[in-house]
């Protein structure tokens, strides 16, 4: 076979020095390496699916939550713990939480005194981290200071996706008008692209509109540094739900439709990657 004639999979693994092993045997060397090389393990979230059981550790060191060196770890680690622990003792004994408070509450509240914005932002289950939070306790069992940091860091993302709504927006548009003119005419019809909360379910990265095992597949996609994939999201969960869609006349039944959440997850988010990476659009990796 042929250098022109090999797959991408072959071509990758070449790439990145795990040439001809499978992918769970190609993190694992990427995880050994020292320092561990983050544009790789980058690059390995943008072109594969995530093992499960990797995923939370390999997050940590793209979050720059765990050191690039392993004979860090243990220290940095234990900061990490140590921080968690005294924001959970000073929010008790400031008495805004206790043994009854849900842990997504308590974890958004760290991060407000941690921020400094206890008193600024009232907490509530809408807001976009409490809802980042609910789907990392659901997907990583009872990590909690490991959760805590990483949804920390993951927020920070969703405000870069805030920041460019306008372009993903715009892409969005392009990708529907493209392949769907008529659900393309009917978002225009009724005024459904400045109507509908398409900046929130971006912002949000669809935590509370998808659901957990399905929705972190394309959040990997986030971490290894692609934003544009929300516009793919948007563009296969409205194909999805067309029918439905080309029924409705106004915002407010759509978004109950959209935010009721049973929806084929699975597919939406297949989908939803596969055309993302047909279009070549998570070309927009920055290695660091």
């Amino acid at each position: 076979m042929t250098t022109d004639e090999r797959n991408f999979r072959s071509t990758y693994y070449e790439k990145v020095g795990c040439r001809s092993v499978e992918e769970k045997k190609s993190l694992k060397i990427l995880l050994k390496e020292n320092p561990i090389n983050k544009s790789k393990l980058k690059q390995f979230c943008l072109s594969y699916s995530v093992p499960v059981e990797q995923r939370i550790f390999l997050w940590s060191i793209i979050l720059d939550i765990t050191p690039l060196y392993p004979t860090n770890n243990e220290f940095v680690l234990q900061q990490r713990s140590e921080t968690y622990s005294d924001l959970l003792r000073a929010l008790q004994t400031m008495r805004y939480i206790d043994s009854s408070t849900p842990k997504h509450k308590v974890i958004f509240l760290m991060w407000a005194l941690e921020n400094k914005v206890l008193m600024e932002v009232p907490f509530s289950d809408e807001n976009c981290l409490t809802k980042i939070i609910k789907i990392l306790l659901e997907m990583f069992d009872d990590d909690y200071v490991m959760i805590f940091w990483i949804s920390r860091e993951f927020f920070k993302f969703s405000q870069e996706i805030h920041l460019d709504y306008e372009k993903h927006l715009y892409l969005f548009k392009c990708l529907l008008e493209k392949e769907d003119s008529q659900l393309f005419n009917h978002f225009n019809c009724f005024k459904l692209f400045e109507d509908l909360p398409l900046d929130n379910w971006c912002s949000n990265c669809f935590a509370g509109v998808l659901s957990g095992p399905a929705i972190v597949r394309f959040w990997d996609k986030i971490c290894g540094g692609s934003r544009k994939i929300v516009a793919f999201v948007l563009l296969m969960l409205f194909k999805t739900l067309k029918k439905s869609v080309l029924e409705m006349t106004t915002a407010e039944e759509i978004i109950a439709l959209v935010e009721k959440g049973s929806h084929q997850n699975d597919l939406i988010v297949n989908k939803a990657i596969e055309s993302w990476h047909n279009s070549k659009s998570h070309g927009e990796i920055v290695d660091n």
